[in-house]
């Protein structure tokens, strides 16, 4: 079966591209334990910590911005990631995340109760950009009817990874609109 792009019938956008690499480059552990809850988690910080040195390495550059929104009569925060090439200084693609303060915090000032929903709202927005599952994933703990998968190492380019894709019998544009949301 010959791939897609032998033909030169599929072609994605060079930022996209850059964009596809960082998303299967990125490995970020949930190393962070919450011991009342007890879950394990990973925060923006540790995600921007892992994304930093792919950044550089794609060229890509990541702007997070806050808003505070009013939905109903509850203040939102809004958190919007934005990913540019920094070649062209195009912007790549945007991801928006919204979290709701809660009304009190034990222990917490505004400021801080502020900041914390802040911070978890961009955790989501960099996750929704990079692919990162925000929970366990239904495969750790449900077994399913057999789907076809595909085998994604870190290192495999983009053009390998849409012929493994094509190979398994799933559509590189099909593929394509998975990753990034487009149609």
């Amino acid at each position: 079966r010959a791939s897609p792009l032998n033909k030169g019938s599929f072609k994605m956008a060079n930022g996209m591209k850059k964009l596809l690499n960082i998303a299967a480059k990125l490995e970020v552990g949930k190393n962070r334990k919450n011991t009342f809850g007890k879950y394990a988690f990973r925060n923006a910080e540790d995600i921007l910590t892992g994304l930093k040195p792919l950044m550089v390495e794609y060229g890509v550059f990541i702007s997070i911005d806050d808003d505070v929104e009013l939905i109903g009569d509850r203040y939102y925060i809004k958190s919007t990631v934005s990913a540019y090439d920094a070649e062209t200084g195009d912007l790549i693609k945007e991801c928006h995340a919204f979290a709701r303060e809660s009304l009190a915090k034990k222990g917490m000032d505004d400021g801080q109760l502020t900041g914390a929903t802040s911070s978890y709202a961009r955790k989501y927005a960099l996750a929704g950009l990079f692919n990162l599952s925000p929970m366990k994933d239904l495969d750790e703990t449900h077994t399913r009817e057999e789907k076809p998968s595909i085998d994604v190492e870190a290192h495999h380019s983009i053009e390998e990874m849409i012929n493994l894709a094509y190979q398994k019998g799933i559509d590189g544009r099909a593929f394509a609109k998975v990753l990034y949301g487009k149609s």
